[in-house]
């Protein structure tokens, strides 16, 4: 198997229509989230559950998708107008996506409340708007002062990049990036197309970063490819493009290859492994940090110095010795 998983065998299989199994494993996913377990080896579909738990979660996850994936009437096209604009699809979720709404809740107001569409997609992006506006309205503290709302940070004198205040709100809302980094980190301006090395060797360019997953996932479907979402985040981060879209492993894992064998062997793991980690191994004292950050911390050494120290290839033992000498 790709990433060696041993004894492990089928308990329940269920019919289901092929064009869901996607969405079905996706929901499952999301049901069973924290219960995930990280194997550094890459496999990501592990989880520390029971199998009572499993099945329901499985099932759980075939019920909403198939709801979802129902059109209201087959034989024609759902037509709402709201907010003063015109919404077309051929099904709730086509509409949940148009809209820019979580399908569940249109589902829960349709469905669940039985309301009529225009009035569930109302209720639905109202919430979503309230939510927006009680997040735009929370107080911030921001270098040890205190802003009424992300707007008055954007136009603080800390804003010096002169970032916008919808891409602040969504860094430090959506992707839980602290204030302070999220006033750093540049606006990088929007990818037209997005190159990739693909598995066969081939370079190819797409239109954009939805065009080349999409693309890998229907000729390649042998490659674990990393969530549309997950790539994007990747790349923002200045990411190699075959790293973020998991058509290959990142550099720590080619170079740490046996981590899996020190874990059995007794190290422990401080900080959590992902495709941007850098590992930092301590053998004398058999402990794994996921990163330089998760080292320093726990040393208290200064991050910049030990940066310098692993440029220049001093191992971990090394770095510790040097600052015992000096006290």
């Amino acid at each position: 198997m790709k990433h060696s998983l041993q004894g492990f065998t089928i308990s329940k299989e269920y019919p289901v229509d092929p064009g869901l199994l996607n969405k079905i494993e996706s929901r499952a996913h999301n049901i069973l989230a924290d219960k995930r377990f990280q194997s550094v080896t890459g496999a990501k579909e592990l989880f520390l559950c029971s199998l009572d738990e499993a099945i329901k979660a499985v099932e759980q996850a075939i019920k909403d998708a198939t709801e979802l994936d129902k059109s209201t009437d087959k034989k024609s096209i759902i037509e709402v107008t709201v907010f003063g604009k015109t919404y077309t699809a051929k099904s709730l979720a086509d509409l949940a996506r148009k809209a820019d709404v979580t399908p569940s809740i249109l589902i829960y107001y349709n469905k669940k409340k039985g309301n009529e569409i225009s009035q569930a997609l109302r209720l639905a992006l109202g919430g979503r708007k309230r939510e927006a506006v009680r997040k735009a309205n929370r107080k911030l503290i921001v270098f040890r002062e205190e802003f009424e709302n992300v707007s008055e940070l954007a136009k603080s004198n800390f804003n010096k990049l002169k970032i916008d205040k919808k891409t602040l709100q969504k860094r430090i809302y959506q992707q839980g990036i602290a204030p302070e980094k999220a006033l750093k980190v540049p606006v990088e301006p929007r990818r037209k197309t997005q190159s990739l090395i693909l598995p066969d060797g081939v370079s190819k360019t797409f239109s954009s970063i939805k065009a080349g997953h999409d693309y890998l996932k229907q000729n390649f479907d042998s490659v674990e490819l990393n969530a549309l979402s997950t790539v994007v985040e990747y790349l923002s981060r200045g990411m190699e493009p075959e790293v973020a879209y998991g058509i290959k492993d990142a550099d720590w894992k080619s170079k740490n290859s046996n981590l899996d064998e020190f874990l059995a062997d007794g190290y422990r793991l401080t900080g959590e492994l992902k495709p941007t980690s850098k590992p930092i191994i301590v053998h004398r004292d058999k402990e794994i940090f996921s990163s330089q950050k998760e080292f320093c911390t726990a040393r208290d050494f200064d991050p910049s110095d030990v940066s310098k120290e692993i440029k220049a290839g001093m191992t971990a033992e090394q770095i510790i010795d040097k600052r015992k000498r000096k006290n």
